[in-house]
């Protein structure tokens, strides 16, 4: 079924994102080698996919990212017809990020600073 997924149109356009999915993809199909598609369908399947992705557990992008491919693939699999239903959407994310001291730069800061607009009277 993975394979199936990474040969499909629903697959990102982007070559590194490709090379990203296959990789977690291929992890995934992997540990649920020996299970059907439909164990999906049932509730309990979220925990062994959180289970799966434990495997990241230390480095929280990754782990993050394991999620959403795996959530993804199921998304696929859903609209694809193979199962009817999954449980893993909204999977918890860990990684937190902080990117206001290199958003608000002193040189971006002045662009927001009151002032005159263009073409105002003032």
């Amino acid at each position: 079924m993975v394979d199936a997924f990474l040969d499909s149109a629903s697959m990102p356009p982007a070559p590194r994102t490709k090379l990203d999915y296959q990789k977690y993809l291929l992890h995934f199909a992997g540990a649920f080698k020996d299970d059907e598609m439909v164990i999906f369908e049932d509730p309990s399947s979220r925990q062994e996919v959180n289970t799966w992705r434990n495997a990241w557990k230390n480095l929280p992008r990754q782990f993050d990212y394991a999620a959403t491919v795996a959530t993804v693939f199921q998304n696929w699999a859903v609209d694809e017809g193979p199962i009817a239903q999954h449980h893993c959407h909204k999977l918890r994310k860990v990684y937190k990020v902080n990117r206001a001291d290199i958003l608000w730069t002193p040189p971006i800061a002045i662009c927001w600073t009151p002032g005159p607009r263009i073409g105002s009277a003032g």
